[in-house]
């Protein structure tokens, strides 16, 4: 008895911080379903842009109904977390082989204005973070260092 006028108590504390919108913050892991707050600061959209396109069937959830059996009745939007992120994880095996490029090391020459590949090797290591080598000024090049 005392353990659900505590957890109806959490529950009505929870709802008024729902209510008043406040920004959420995730401390660990989520569970596959959540309320639209907690939903929106998870994939990084808005409350708004989250329930509108939960409404028009683009993102996975439902709405749970005060009266299930009446289409106009109020409720609150549910997000489905585990369908999110299994389609999260099948859309870069979906992409073309163009899309992966974000994975490799690009640099930009002014000369030609292209972009171009930069091999891994041609990078330096500092405090464990990749660095491209540093360019000859024009002065060492014209020093021929």
């Amino acid at each position: 008895s005392n353990e659900g006028i505590l957890n109806s108590a959490m529950l009505n504390l929870l709802l008024d911080l729902l209510e008043k919108q406040s920004e959420l913050m995730l401390d660990g892991p989520i569970a596959e379903v959540a309320f639209l707050e907690k939903a929106a600061s998870y994939v990084g959209l808005t409350r708004k842009a989250l329930e509108t396109a939960l409404r028009r069937g683009e993102m996975p959830g439902h709405k749970k109904r005060k009266n299930p059996e009446d289409e106009s009745s109020g409720g609150r939007w549910i997000f489905n977390v585990k369908a999110w992120n299994k389609l999260a994880d099948e859309l870069p095996e979906l992409e073309p082989p163009e899309w992966h490029h974000w994975k490799d090391y690009w640099t930009y020459d002014r000369r030609s204005r292209k972009f171009q590949q930069v091999k891994k090797e041609d990078c330096l290591k500092v405090d464990g973070r990749r660095v491209y080598k540093p360019r000859k000024s024009k002065l060492e090049q014209a020093s021929g260092n």
